[in-house]
């Protein structure tokens, strides 16, 4: 949970992907980072200390059983992009991406972050 700007960036240039989970010591998920939440910092020392707790974006919880229709309903309705999935227990069983959601209910779609996504 202590990225700093400055691995978010990196982690950003290697992969392609935009947003980053964040997850405490037990490994469960604490929060999402998306690329933009750093970028505007301009004090260079913010850059290599961990990103301060207001830029945590906060996860939402969806129940396993959920259907897609209803988890892009929530995740709408609490405008995030991330959730956290979680079962009859409580325990986290992973996290849910809109991303996903949308490409499993209309198919692939083409995200020009990524590496190798064709330019348009």
């Amino acid at each position: 949970e202590a990225a700093t700007p400055k691995e978010v960036e990196r982690a950003v240039a290697r992969s392609g992907f935009s947003r980053y989970v964040l997850v405490n010591d037990e490994g469960e998920p604490t929060g999402y980072l998306h690329l933009k939440d750093v970028l505007d910092l301009e004090d260079p020392v913010e850059f290599t200390e961990p990103v301060p707790p207001k830029r945590i974006r906060q996860l939402i919880s969806i129940f396993r059983g959920t259907d897609l229709e209803d988890a892009l309903a929530a995740m709408r309705r609490s405008g995030v992009h991330l959730a956290r999935v979680f079962d009859e227990s409580g325990a986290t069983r992973g996290v849910l991406f809109l991303e996903d959601i949308i490409e499993e209910l209309v198919g692939e779609v083409q995200d020009a972050t990524r590496r190798g996504a064709p330019r348009t």
